[in-house]
């Protein structure tokens, strides 16, 4: 999966590099399904801090999203002082392993960890029409991600609906739990299957 809630944490570590080397804190992350279900939602995260890549993989209290103890672990890179960063040993081999999946994490820089966050996965829940202009209207734009800014009304509703669901880990991941390259792939090619679109409070530059 793109993102990791285990331990009660929501991260974003792997994919996305677009959105980990941009974001800041305060900043909102939309993930939602693909095509034909491109209007539930995946998970919503608020950004609290931004860690190097480096600095995640170092902290102790992240080790509980490491290939050794999650079973959808996104904490898979080892960063040595002469051989640079390597996959975990532990990493499953099917998860980031393709020509091209390091390069892609690694240009991403940063882990946004959230301090809010709702996660739905499989669960059957669509976001509120007012906010569908928040998805992709071109489907060849999966792999990329879009910047909105929502009003503090605005912000404030969605916040409210999503409460309503309750909070933190609301469901189960949409295909049990697979490895993420089950996962991906069985979506569309590419890393970005699942479109995340970030949101800035008002007065923020895009």
């Amino acid at each position: 999966m793109l993102q990791n809630v285990d331990g009660g944490v929501c991260t974003l570590c792997i994919c996305k590099p677009r959105i980990r080397s941009t974001a800041h804190p305060g900043d909102w992350v939309v993930g939602l399904w693909p095509a034909p279900d491109h209007k539930r939602i995946t998970y919503v995260m608020r950004i609290g801090k931004v860690l190097t890549m480096e600095e995640y993989a170092e902290r102790r209290e992240f080790d509980q999203k490491k290939p050794d103890r999650s079973r959808t672990p996104d904490n898979i890179y080892e960063f040595d002082p002469l051989l640079g960063p390597r996959r975990g040993k532990d990493t499953p081999p099917d998860l980031h392993a393709e020509p091209g999946d390091m390069k892609t994490d690694l240009n991403g820089r940063n882990v946004l960890i959230a301090d809010r966050f709702w996660y739905f996965g499989g669960t059957r829940c669509e976001l509120p029409k007012r906010f569908w202009t928040l998805d992709f209207q071109n489907p060849r734009a999966r792999r990329n991600h879009r910047t909105e800014s929502l009003t503090n009304t605005e912000l404030d509703i969605l916040i409210d609906w999503l409460d309503s669901h309750g909070s933190g880990v609301i469901g189960s991941p949409r295909d049990g739990v697979p490895s993420e390259r089950g996962v991906h792939r069985a979506e569309s090619a590419g890393c970005g299957q699942r479109r995340e679109v970030r949101s800035k409070r008002p007065g923020r530059r895009c």
